[in-house]
């Protein structure tokens, strides 16, 4: 019996997604492991979706949907502070992609460097296609 090239295919997006999933976990930031812990993943019919839920997630999230050099309301919130004092932080403006000197400064968006990090790694993507391939024939055979 053949497999469906729309399962192979299916299978190699959900593979990719994983290994995004796995780079993100790599190179997410930690201060408080928060950020890291909240991340899981989840296969759904047509791919793989990765969630962070931490309540900083949200940054990264509303940062990777604007353009550089764009200005976004940060909303009135709560810190915790090194010392362990919690301080309330008032609405501002903040710049994506922009230093206070006004130069362009490097992304540090750990979501979409990790899907460029994969994506941009042929022989990861090499490596993630055969593997999908191998188990697909196993099936098959």
């Amino acid at each position: 019996m053949a497999t469906d090239i729309n399962d192979i295919i299916l299978r190699y997006i959900q593979a990719v997604g994983v290994e995004i999933y796995k780079e993100t976990q790599r190179t997410a930031p930690v201060r408080t492991g928060a950020l890291k812990e909240s991340g899981s993943f989840k296969y759904v019919p047509n791919g793989l979706v990765i969630t962070y839920n931490a309540p900083h997630a949200r940054k990264f999230a509303v940062e990777e949907s604007l353009p550089p050099n764009s200005i976004y309301i940060v909303k009135e919130h709560q810190r915790r502070t090194p010392n362990g004092r919690t301080v309330s932080v008032k609405e501002y403006e903040r710049k994506v992609g922009v230093s206070a000197s006004g130069k362009s400064l490097p992304d540090r968006n750990f979501f979409r460097t990790s899907v460029n990090t994969v994506l941009k790694n042929h022989q990861r993507m090499r490596k993630i296609f055969t593997t999908t391939i191998s188990a697909t024939e196993a099936v098959v055979s």
